[in-house]
C-alpha cells in the first residue's frame, strides 16, 4: 500500500444536456435530470448514483415490486446511454448492482419530541442531545421552498449543526421501546437531513447506550436521565455536544485543505463561490 501510487478520486454530476436530449428522444429512461458518477476502490470501476424511483410505496407489495422493476429498467437504460453518448464508456458494462432499492424514508414512530425541518435548518440545540446532525435537507424530487434547479429536488443548507434530542428516540406512548435508524420521531423535512449514515450511527449508538442503562438501572426509556446517557456516550468516545474549540480547529483545517487544493489545481472546475469562504 505504501508504494502504490494514489489514484485520483472524483465525484461528478452532470451530463445534463445529453440527458435532456436523450429523454426527449425517448432513448433514455431515468428518474432525474442528471447522472452522478464516482470513482471506486477498484481500477476501472465507476460507481453510479443515478437511479431514482419516486412514489415507492414501501408498505404495498405490488407497488414495491413495480418500483424494483422500474429501477432495473433505469439502470440498463443509463448503461446503454453512457456507452452510446459519453466518451470513455464505449466498452463499459454493469459489473454489480444493489440487490434492492435504497429506501430513504417510510414510517416514523411518534416520540416525546418530533424533530422538525426548522430545527435542523436553524441549528437548534437541546439539553437532552445525544447526537448531532449537519447534512443539508435533501429531498429528491421535492418541490416548493428550497427547490434548486439542477438538483432535481429540494436542497436547504443549515445555519449550523443541530442536536438530536433523546426524546426523539423515546416513543410517546409505548413503554420498553427505543427508536433507532430512520424510524425516529421526525418530520419528512427533518428526516431528509438526519437520514444520512453518520448521523444515524450517532443516535443509534445513543439508543443502544440508553437500552443498556435501562437494564442496569431497572428503568423504562422515558425515565432515564439524559445526563447519564450523555456521560456514557462521552466515555465511549462519542460527542453529543459540539466543542467550540474543536469546531474552530476543524474549520482551520478545512480552510488549509481547500487553499492547498486551489493552489495545486488552478484550472479546477469547482465554482469559485464554493471556494471563496475558504480562500477569501
Amino acid at each position: 500500500m505504501g508504494s502504490e501510487k494514489l489514484r485520483p478520486r472524483f465525484v461528478a454530476q452532470g451530463y445534463r444536456t445529453a440527458v435532456e436530449k436523450a429523454r426527449k428522444e425517448g432513448s433514455l429512461i431515468i428518474g432525474r435530470d442528471s447522472i452522478q458518477t464516482a470513482s471506486g476502490f477498484h481500477p476501472g470501476w465507476v460507481h453510479f448514483n443515478s437511479v431514482r424511483v419516486e412514489d415507492y410505496g414501501p408498505l404495498e407489495l405490488e407497488r414495491r415490486s413495480a418500483s424494483e422493476q422500474q429501477a432495473r429498467v433505469q439502470m440498463h437504460s443509463i448503461a446503454e446511454f453512457m456507452r452510446r453518448e459519453i466518451p470513455g464508456f464505449e466498452h463499459a458494462y454493469i459489473a454489480r448492482a444493489g440487490i434492492e432499492l435504497g429506501v430513504r424514508e417510510s414510517r416514523h414512530i411518534r416520540g416525546k419530541y418530533t424533530l422538525t425541518g426548522e430545527d435542523a435548518v436553524s441549528g437548534r440545540k437541546f439539553r437532552d442531545a445525544v447526537a448531532r446532525g449537519g447534512f443539508p435537507i435533501d429531498i429528491h424530487g421535492g418541490k416548493g421552498e428550497g427547490s434548486v434547479q439542477g438538483t432535481g429536488g429540494i436542497w436547504r443548507e443549515l445555519r449550523d449543526c443541530y442536536d438530536i434530542p433523546y426524546r426523539s428516540l423515546v416513543p410517546e406512548t409505548t413503554e420498553g421501546l427505543l427508536l433507532a435508524g430512520r424510524c425516529i420521531s421526525g418530520t419528512h423535512e427533518a428526516s431528509a437531513s438526519f437520514r444520512t449514515q453518520g448521523v444515524v450511527m450517532g443516535f443509534s449508538q445513543a439508543a443502544g447506550v440508553a437500552a443498556a442503562l435501562c437494564v442496569q438501572q431497572g428503568k423504562e426509556p422515558g425515565e432515564l436521565s439524559a445526563p447519564d446517557i450523555q456521560r456514557k456516550l462521552t466515555e465511549l468516545g462519542a460527542s453529543p455536544f459540539r466543542s467550540q474549540t474543536e469546531k474552530e480547529k476543524a474549520e482551520r483545517q478545512a480552510a488549509r485543505a481547500v487553499q492547498k487544493f486551489a493552489e495545486d489545481h488552478p484550472d479546477c472546475i469547482t465554482p469559485s463561490a464554493y471556494l471563496k469562504p475558504y480562500i477569501g
